[in-house]
């Protein structure tokens, strides 16, 4: 969906992670990834279980392909 893409794209454009997590502060999600922190949640997770990033305490990155 379109909020995957966008972190999707966030992590395209910053190497291929980044240090913000389900747990990030709401108005930092707004700022960076322009979405809610509700959608952020629900497409991470969406992400993760399609086996398409990994997801730590520390943050997200793309899987190698």
């Amino acid at each position: 969906d379109q909020f995957e893409q966008k972190i999707l794209t966030v992590l395209e454009e910053r190497n291929g992670s980044i240090a913000m997590t389900s747990k990030s502060d709401a108005d930092e999600i707004v700022k960076i990834f322009a979405m809610s922190k509700k959608s952020f949640k629900r497409a991470l997770n969406s992400l993760k279980e399609k086996k398409v990033i990994d997801l730590n305490e520390n943050g997200m990155s793309m899987k190698s392909v």
